[in-house]
């Protein structure tokens, strides 16, 4: 029941004309996912972890490494805990 209601909540969502951000308060659950995924960082934390990678990346014996596969290489690393095991 409670998924329904869920699934009913995100269908009004989409369905409705208001654009302004007050309008989440009519919709909780969207309204925690908004809150979740479009909330800045508080802290540089994580940029400095990707320059880290990045070092440990671009060594002496990967140094001819091109751009694409540098950045496929660095976003692999960064993100390998949402890579399911």
């Amino acid at each position: 029941m409670c998924r329904l209601f869920v699934q009913l909540e995100y269908a009004h969502y989409l369905e409705d004309q208001d654009t302004e951000l007050r309008m989440l308060d009519k919709y909780p659950h969207v309204k925690e996912l908004f809150m979740r995924y479009n909330t800045l960082l508080p802290s540089s934390a994580p940029v400095e972890r990707l320059f880290s990678f990045g070092g440990i990346i671009h060594s002496a014996k990967r140094n001819r490494l091109s751009h694409k596969t540098f950045e496929t290489l660095l976003l692999l690393k960064a993100n390998e805990h949402f890579i399911s095991k």
